[in-house]
């Protein structure tokens, strides 16, 4: 299971087709929780990864179980 909060309070969760599906109709693809992925998206020391739209997400909480 993975599971984030962004910044923006929106939940994203992993996806039966892959990636991560995020409440605001957003996707995530897997490759980006991914431990070379997550260090190479860090800014300031926050995650923040991108949707596959290309926009970038302030990730407050993450889960991986």
């Amino acid at each position: 299971m993975i599971r984030l909060t962004t910044a923006d309070g929106v939940v994203c969760a992993a996806a039966d087709g892959g990636g991560l599906s995020c409440d605001d109709g957003t996707m995530i693809s897997t490759d980006a929780v991914t431990p070379s992925a997550v260090a190479a998206a860090m800014v300031q020391g926050v995650w923040t990864p991108r949707t596959t739209d290309g926009a970038p997400v302030r990730v407050v909480s993450a889960v991986r179980g």
